[in-house]
């Protein structure tokens, strides 16, 4: 790898330049306004770092330099909010005044972003949706076998209330056995869900942690919904009358 750690405190021609701290460790930079021969700059400012592109790719060497006459450049401007218009007119009236024969091309930082993230954008609609249906589909899936055992168990619960059992404890009978079974698909699922969502996070340079309340809460979630399910239709059957469901057929 080539260094450019000599300097020069003669006169240069070099352009003046404002580097990222991350830049100017590698040119090892240690006094500003010094001319950098390899590098052909003379750094006049240090600024903190920045990502020019994605998460997915770590930082580069990012050098903002000013040439007179300038061949090709950008700037970056910010706006008040609801300015914008007024500011891009403003703008483009200043740059055919200076610059005529020179194109000047407007973009908006923020659909820049949303352009670089416009696959995890798609990814997480499309995680939102399976998600919820699948959310759904569980739901009823839990509510048309809750349906089905209180239907051969009506009986059962008619004897119960005669013997003096309380909503709430014929509710809790039916909910134990269907929150066993969410538990142990949460503990099944979980490390699942952490492996795949672990390896995609890898494709980023920067990258958040996945840390455990993450999964207590969605197991919650999915507990909650299960209890609701649940309870709705053994609250049903619970409060039903006895004496029609012990009526012999």
């Amino acid at each position: 790898m080539k260094s450019f750690g000599r300097k020069s405190r003669k006169s240069s021609n070099s352009p003046a330049s404002i580097l990222t701290s991350y830049t100017a460790n590698i040119l090892q930079v240690k006094n500003l306004n010094e001319n950098i021969e390899d590098a052909k700059i003379t750094p006049v400012g240090i600024v903190e770092n920045f990502n020019t592109e994605s998460l997915k790719t770590s930082l580069k060497p990012t050098i903002i330099t000013a040439e007179n006459p300038i061949p090709y450049g950008g700037m970056i401007i910010r706006t008040k909010s609801g300015a914008e218009q007024a500011v891009l007119e403003e703008l483009q009236k200043l740059w055919t005044e200076f610059y005529p024969n020179k194109l000047l091309e407007v973009n908006r930082v923020d659909e820049m972003l949303a352009t670089q993230y416009k696959a995890e954008s798609k990814l997480q609609q499309l995680f939102a949706f399976f998600s919820g249906l699948s959310l759904f589909l569980a739901a009823m899936g839990v509510f048309g076998l809750i349906v089905q055992i209180t239907e051969q168990q009506i009986k059962e619960i008619g004897i119960r209330k005669v013997l003096g059992a309380s909503i709430n404890s014929i509710i809790l009978l039916f909910s134990k056995s269907f929150l066993k079974i969410v538990a142990v698909a949460i503990v099944i699922a979980s490390p699942i869900a952490w492996y795949i969502m672990h390896d995609w996070l890898q494709d980023f340079a920067y990258r958040i942690n996945i840390e455990w309340w993450v999964f207590a809460l969605a197991g919650t979630l999915a507990l909650l919904i299960a209890i609701l399910t649940v309870s709705f239709q053994a609250t049903k059957a619970a409060i039903a009358n006895p004496v029609k469901s012990l009526r012999t057929e």
